[in-house]
């Protein structure tokens, strides 16, 4: 830095001296065919100065000359590193009419880098999926680190970031997971008709940098779902209702609640949407007439099957002495987990579909709503049923068709052998009691 000292209580006509402070390289390596930037700093050049780059390797032989002009005592320019440049690059600059040189110093050069079948281990993402992203790298060693980019595609061109993180080169291939989470408000999301281009698909794609070298992966789209639930004036849920789902792409989808007023729409496209109800009014009714409708239920005969659920968490610990109610229809059964986690209720035997509700902890959240649906259990001597049981058990995941074919006779010799019965793969007494023992008491 220039240094003057004088009176102050005269004009000093000072001369300052120009300088080329330095050339460095925005990178500390790079392969052939890579990007890297070249950065000078100087004082008191000048706006307008006329500024000469010279890129050379450590032979000495030239591949290019950069000429442009200064501005604010710094400049920067991005190049192609030179296929056919060796061990180290130099970067010599001259500002001529000043009578400055200097050089670079020397960027380290990688033999030529390939980054090839980047890919996500899914075409589609929802909210908290796990996301594994996969890439092979070629001319770098094992070890070697490179930066993965997460990036939100813009069909202009103008990318979004979302995030960057550092991954390992190991066998040649770099692996990496990432949580799928979208941050924005999806209400924000322009709809079909709102954007002149019609709707536009949230969707993502990772960028791996190497030594200055990048490539792009294949597109991701993310798909979100939807839950609601319709009530009357009074609070009540409403069974049955049909509506028209209007999503942001502009396309429509009907649909049904369910016995508790319920419906869940899955994979569809972010964005705001309409739900219309159709003939809401036709069930709504009096005081009295819910009370003539359940008076008439109580006095039928209704015939009543036993429901046994066993709630646990991932580690296979009960949910014990934890709140539960079962809805269907017009009805609630209300009760708690057994120390065992077990839950044991009649409910009539036409009921298909119910909603089981549980609070894991004490206060009024509901911690899991789950849909459960119910068929009609063949006998445990019938082929079906037996297939059915297996199947609950985890023995058997083919058709539930009555035939004893290789896959049932499969599940079946498995089952004998795990609970020492004789290696018949056929149905027998002893082994249809040991399957329904096993069957009632999971």
């Amino acid at each position: 830095m220039s240094e003057h000292k004088g009176n102050t209580d005269k004009t000093n006509q000072v001369k300052l001296t120009s300088v080329i402070e330095q050339v460095v390289w925005s990178v500390g390596a790079a392969c052939t065919g890579a990007k890297a930037g070249v950065e000078v700093y100087t004082q008191f050049i000048g706006n307008n100065s006329e500024i000469s780059i010279e890129i050379s390797d450590k032979s000495g032989k030239k591949f290019d000359t950069i000429k442009k002009k200064m501005f604010g005592n710094k400049f920067w320019s991005e190049i192609i590193v030179p296929e056919k440049a060796k061990d180290e690059l130099y970067a010599e600059v001259k500002l001529s009419k000043h009578g400055l040189e200097k050089k670079s110093n020397g960027l380290h050069l990688f033999p030529p880098i390939q980054i090839k079948n980047l890919k996500w281990d899914k075409l589609e993402a929802h909210r908290g999926d796990v996301l594994k992203m996969t890439a092979d790298i070629e001319g770098l060693a094992d070890g070697n680190e490179v930066e993965l980019q997460i990036w939100e595609h813009d069909s202009d061109g103008v990318h979004d970031f979302i995030t960057k993180f550092p991954v390992l080169i190991r066998n040649k291939k770099i692996e990496a997971d990432w949580e799928f989470q979208y941050l924005e408000d999806t209400d924000d999301i322009p709809t079909h008709e709102e954007s002149e281009k019609g709707y536009q698909w949230p969707e993502y794609f990772f960028r791996v940098v190497a030594a200055g070298k990048s490539a792009d992966s294949g597109l991701l789209k993310f798909k979100d779902w939807l839950e609601f639930e319709l009530k009357d004036e009074d609070g009540n849920l409403l069974a049955n209702e049909k509506y028209v789902l209007t999503l942001a792409d502009g396309s429509k989808k009907d649909g049904q609640l369910n016995l508790s007023g319920y419906a869940k729409e899955e994979n569809i496209p972010p964005g705001p949407y309409i739900i219309e109800f159709v003939e809401v009014d036709e069930h709504e009714s009096t005081n009295e007439e819910s009370q003539e409708k359940t008076q008439t239920q109580e006095d039928d005969s209704i015939s009543e099957e036993l429901i046994k659920i066993v709630l646990k968490d991932h580690n296979s610990i009960p949910y014990s002495n934890k709140k539960y109610e079962i809805k269907y229809n017009s009805n609630t059964i209300s009760g708690q987990t057994s120390r065992d986690g077990v839950i044991e209720n009649q409910i009539p035997a036409e009921v298909m579909e119910a909603e089981l509700l549980v609070w894991l902890d004490d206060d009024e959240n509901v911690s899991h709503r789950i849909i459960l649906h119910f068929e009609q259990l063949e006998p445990e001597d019938n082929p079906k049923g037996i297939q059915k049981r297996l199947q609950n058990l985890g023995y058997y995941a083919g058709k539930i068709d009555g035939e004893l074919g290789a896959m049932t006779k499969e599940a079946i010799y498995k089952f004998q052998k795990l609970h020492s019965l004789p290696l018949t793969g056929e149905i027998n007494s002893e082994f249809v009691e040991k399957v329904n023992n096993k069957f009632l008491n999971k």
